[in-house]
């Protein structure tokens, strides 16, 4: 199955007469149109939001019939003029924003929804003119000139700047491969043996583990992922992070169509194992409470979304003991190495949990 690719919004669509010469030197060679059109090429077909200056809809009659050829694409009113209303008279603003709105509307036959502030500049006053005209203030995008990291749901971006159409093109090669699929789980639930196994029976895949830098620095996942692919020459990414499960919101936001396998260990097993590893690696919490509470919390946030995930399967590491019988010794060690308070305890804390999952 492949991606499901968000909304991409373009900027500054028939302003093709506000740049300084020196920036229009740097385009010399290719005119606005031909960078427009090189990048809309490769999104036919697809959601893409187009904010319209509209004093250039006369002027460019050639991008107009192009757009309009095109109905999946929304256009919204950008402004008139490309400028900062916030500082202009109130007058002006309505008289701007109500001629681009009526302009927009009869070129491309469509209501104007949304207005998408030049600048990202706006106020009481420009909200106000805004929502008198039927037009609600999109306030969430930032104006940049890269196509902008962690943003799960839109891509804001300039169709003439060549990193733009760089990157456009990665993201857009890698929405026709395969979605992504993510072992999830509590710690110590069997999530890495079974990453190996996918691995091994997965054609054309690339196997990341516990890779969490992509989700500490600022850092576009779907570029990270492309280049993953890439470089190894792969076509599915196999992303096993136990961390993972608590963030579930933002993956399901990214890739909605991704496949996502959840790994479930009886909690008294998942205790017993993950205390032996807090002390072997010096975690600051290595009590049995502890790890009880860890199994539990995983568990909830990993339901929390349950509903959200359209390819979700659970597997039991039980059943992982029968394909790998070198892990059944494992499975049931805490049965010799917990003492029976300490199996009271972590029973007391998850058994909402072991009752519903059938181990009580």
């Amino acid at each position: 199955m492949t991606f499901e690719i968000p909304s991409i919004v373009m900027h500054d669509v028939l302003q093709s007469d506000r740049f300084a010469a020196s920036q229009l030197l740097e385009l010399k060679k290719k005119k606005f149109f031909d960078s427009f059109k090189e990048v809309m090429e490769s999104l036919e077909g697809y959601k893409i939001i187009l904010l319209v200056v509209a004093s250039g809809i006369d002027r460019n009659p050639e991008w107009v019939e192009y757009i309009k050829a095109h109905p999946e694409w929304k256009v919204e009113c950008h402004c008139w003029y490309h400028e900062d209303y916030t500082r202009a008279d109130e007058s002006r603003v309505y008289e701007d924003l109500k001629r681009a709105k009526q302009k927009i509307e009869e070129t491309f036959n469509q209501i104007c929804e949304w207005y998408y502030p030049p600048r990202n500049k706006y106020n009481e006053k420009t909200d106000k003119i805004a929502e008198s005209l039927g037009m609600k203030t999109f306030k969430k995008y930032r104006k940049i000139r890269l196509v902008r990291p962690y943003s799960f749901k839109w891509i804001d971006m300039h169709y003439w700047h060549p990193e733009n159409r760089i990157k456009l093109k990665t993201i857009i090669e890698y929405f026709k491969v395969a979605e992504p699929i993510f072992v999830i789980g509590a710690p110590r639930s069997g999530t890495t043996a079974y990453m190996r196994y996918l691995g091994s029976k997965t054609k054309d895949a690339v196997v990341l583990k516990e890779v969490e830098k992509i989700w500490q620095n600022d850092t576009d996942i779907r570029l990270y992922y492309a280049d993953t692919l890439k470089r190894n020459n792969a076509k599915v990414v196999i992303d096993k992070n136990v961390r993972n499960s608590l963030r579930l919101g933002k993956i399901v936001n990214l890739f909605p169509h991704a496949r996502f396998i959840h790994l479930i260990r009886d909690g008294r097993a998942e205790a017993c194992s993950w205390r032996k590893w807090a002390i072997k690696t010096h975690k600051p919490d290595q009590t049995i409470e502890g790890a009880a509470n860890q199994w539990v919390q995983y568990l909830d946030a990993i339901k929390k979304f349950k509903k959200y995930m359209k390819n979700y399967e659970e597997i039991r590491y039980e059943d992982i003991c029968e394909c790998e019988p070198c892990f059944l010794s494992r499975n049931f060690k805490w049965k010799k190495e917990l003492t029976p308070e300490e199996i009271e305890t972590v029973e007391k804390i998850e058994e909402r949990w072991l009752k519903e999952l059938g181990y009580l």
